[in-house]
């Protein structure tokens, strides 16, 4: 600031004097402040307008008794519908030290981090480690990345492969 002068002796920008400084701090806080109330307005006509698009529901609002996806037809605890059973409690929410293990500690062991594995409900003065694990579906079941048979191998039907392309199927399998 002490050299302002020297480099840009001639520049407007450089307040000279108290009241120019404070003029130029002013005019500063006008313009953000015109610029916020112009996003406003812009919001407030954006809201007001009349033929928005309306968004239609997944699968037109149909939500099936089962815990099958729809797209996959799997059962899966991954769908807006699911319900648990009197044999499949939801299980808990996991605690910040489940989290850690099983995401920052995971990673440093060269393994890949993952969210934590769903525990049955039981006493809450029993640590997490020690609490029993709920048997995922099928689907859900994270793959073990130590073991080359966990890979997930697809049959390719061939409507699939005329469909979707031999290509794009072989890179997905992968």
């Amino acid at each position: 600031m002490s050299n302002k002068h020297l480099v840009a002796p001639e520049s407007p920008f450089i307040p000279r004097s108290w009241k120019d400084w404070v003029a130029h701090r002013l005019e500063v806080k006008e313009v953000g402040q015109k610029s916020i109330q112009n996003r406003i307005s812009a919001k407030e006509t954006y809201n007001r307008r009349e033929s928005r698009a309306r968004v239609m529901p997944l699968l037109n609002g149909k939500v099936w008794k089962d815990n099958f996806g729809a797209v996959v037809a799997f059962e899966t605890v991954f769908v807006p519908w699911y319900k648990s059973s009197e044999d499949r409690v939801e299980p808990p929410w996991p605690n910040y030290e489940e989290f850690k293990h099983e995401g920052d500690d995971r990673e440093r062991s060269k393994y890949r981090r993952q969210l934590p594995l769903p525990r049955k409900p039981g006493n809450a003065t029993v640590n997490w480690k020690q609490r029993q694990m709920q048997e995922p579906y099928e689907f859900d079941a994270p793959p073990d990345p130590r073991s080359p048979e966990s890979r997930r191998t697809v049959k390719h039907e061939p409507a699939m492969a005329h469909f979707i392309g031999l290509d794009l199927l072989r890179e997905i399998s992968k």
